[in-house]
């Protein structure tokens, strides 16, 4: 996995239930941040494939010095948009213009209530974040 496209480890994410992928690409799923344990056992994780429970440090880090493949990055969400554009040069404006709605419902509602004259309506984009 190309991890420079994966954001750092976020403990405060992680509790919060945001997905987590290993330096090798394997999904982990927090367990518990444990503060009192020592440094590199405090945050506890599962990672697809393994048996049993993983503890690392609250960098994410397996082993502080080095790097592992149970090391804990962020992973990639996609995130989904649906997007309207308009020639608002029917309109007597210059240009075109966009507008970006989280539901494709709510794209062709706003494309239908619009004064402008959509030329690509409802178009869903798909990005990673």
């Amino acid at each position: 996995m190309d991890t420079k496209k994966l954001k750092p480890f976020d403990l405060d994410a992680a509790k919060r239930g945001e997905p987590l992928v290993t330096r090798d690409g394997r999904k982990a799923t927090f367990i518990a941040h444990v503060p009192e344990f020592d440094a590199y056992e405090r945050v506890m994780v599962r990672i697809d494939g393994l048996g049993c429970s993983v503890s690392l440090g609250e960098d994410g880090k397996f082993k502080p010095a080095s790097e592992s493949c149970h090391d804990l990055f962020m992973a990639p969400r996609k995130v989904e948009l649906w997007v309207n554009v308009y020639d608002s040069r029917l309109s007597g404006n210059p240009g075109y213009r966009a507008a970006a709605f989280d539901t494709e419902e709510a794209a062709r509602d706003n494309a239908k209530r619009d004064g402008l004259c959509p030329i690509g309506a409802v178009l869903p984009i798909t990005f990673e974040v």
